[in-house]
């Protein structure tokens, strides 16, 4: 059984994280909590970041506190969802409720940190094939004609019904139930 607590990546100063080989593909999908702190990276660091967090199959939350500056909003931006901090203020002017309503981020906390890894932890209790493979067809759809959006669907769920997660999952409900599942 794989862990699915969610691991913090901390991006502070000009030496973030690094994300390379934290985010493993198919069953094992990651989440993460992204916070970017004080002094902010610098523009091509977040932009590199902002571009790493996109090329994963991982799940991203990100987490607004204080002042959020352009860099910030980067890599906040390649986030899959940003928590805002009530007080955060963001490029000087717009506050956490501005943010959520202009649909920068999804909540408004007034512990923003601990809003987030609250997320994190529910979305890395759910299966993380499933919700690699939902991120990946939203990534991938937009634009794309129904024919090979139909045809990505059947295959990632053809990949997740197959999948020894799934076989593990259907293993434990039917032991549960008392019954011998079939061999696949």
């Amino acid at each position: 059984m794989s862990d699915t607590r969610p691991r913090r990546v901390v991006v502070t100063g000009a030496t973030p994280a690094r994300l390379r080989g934290r985010a493993p593909r198919g069953d094992d999908a990651e989440v993460v909590v992204v916070s970017v702190g004080q002094p902010d990276p610098a523009p091509a660091e977040a932009a590199r970041l902002a571009a790493e967090l996109g090329a994963y199959d991982l799940i991203s939350v990100g987490v607004a506190t204080g002042r959020v500056t352009p860099a910030a909003a980067t890599v906040l931006g390649a986030c899959d969802l940003v928590v805002t901090a009530t007080d955060a203020v963001w490029d000087g002017a717009a506050t956490g409720a501005d943010a959520v309503r202009l649909g920068l981020a999804i909540e408004t906390a007034d512990d923003a940190e601990a809003a987030a890894a609250a997320l994190a932890a529910e979305l890395g209790s759910f299966a993380g094939g499933a919700l690699a493979s939902t991120k990946r067809m939203v990534d991938s759809v937009a634009g794309a004609d129904l024919t090979a959006a139909l045809a990505l669907e059947s295959d990632l769920q053809t990949a997740l019904l197959t999948s020894p997660a799934h076989r593990r999952i259907v293993a434990g409900m039917a032991a549960r139930a008392g019954e011998r599942p079939a061999q696949t």
